[in-house]
């Protein structure tokens, strides 16, 4: 029989992690006391509508150029057209991926949603819209999308509290923006990070077991 030392119980089976910590098991493993059935393997995730998806941004772009060449106008708009099909295309490529998890996706669509916009304002002559408005304005609302999807789905804290602390810290990077200068609105900012501030302080001192023993769990400490 094997032993977790960290959560002081015996593990029947023949398994190198325990079930609970995922830490390290000592001891031999018995395989004939084997308690758990064996999993399924999984099956390979069905990406035809990935694949669809993708020939659609493909005709969509190929015809945004082909209609800019034949336009007898000299602006070229189909390097935004393309842009703007581009990261479409990434957003909901990884919405179809992590469509499993609705409170990670709300984490990803965040992180390349502020990512694409500062691009588009590099690539637009950076007029700064995307640290004025967008970075604290989409992590406000990742924010209380994740709290309100957690309240009406009655999920345990564990499945989404690493992702609120995250968006937490997040939302006070527009602080840096603040305390920089670079800002031309500055309204947007100071509100995300009133309410990170807030929100983490809330976690920390309600939930602080919780998110510690979740970080030890992922972090296998």
């Amino acid at each position: 029989m094997q032993h977790c030392g960290k959560c002081k119980m015996n593990i029947n089976g023949d398994k190198q992690y325990c079930p609970l910590c995922q830490g390290m098991l000592e001891g031999e493993g018995d395989h004939k006391a084997e308690i758990f059935p064996k999993a399924r393997p999984k099956l390979p995730p069905d990406f035809l509508f990935l694949r669809i998806m993708t020939f659609g941004a493909i005709v969509l772009a190929v015809f945004s150029v082909a209609l800019n060449a034949m336009l007898p106008i000299e602006v070229n708009f189909w390097l935004p057209a393309v842009g703007g099909i581009v990261c479409a295309w990434i957003s909901l490529a990884i919405a179809v991926t992590k469509k499993y998890n609705i409170i990670k996706n709300i984490i990803w669509q965040l992180f390349i949603l502020t990512l694409l916009s500062v691009i588009w304002d590099l690539f637009t002559g950076w007029n700064g819209w995307s640290l004025d408005y967008v970075i604290p304005c989409a992590c406000m609302v990742a924010m209380l999308s994740m709290a309100i999807l957690a309240r009406v789905k009655k999920m345990p804290a564990h499945e989404f509290i690493i992702y609120l602390v995250m968006d937490g810290i997040y939302g006070i990077v527009p602080l840096i923006f603040l305390l920089t200068g670079i800002l031309n609105v500055r309204i947007p900012s100071v509100i995300c990070v009133a309410c990170s501030l807030i929100s983490i302080s809330a976690l920390l001192l309600f939930k602080g077991r919780t998110i510690k023993s979740e970080v030890e769990k992922k972090l296998h400490l």
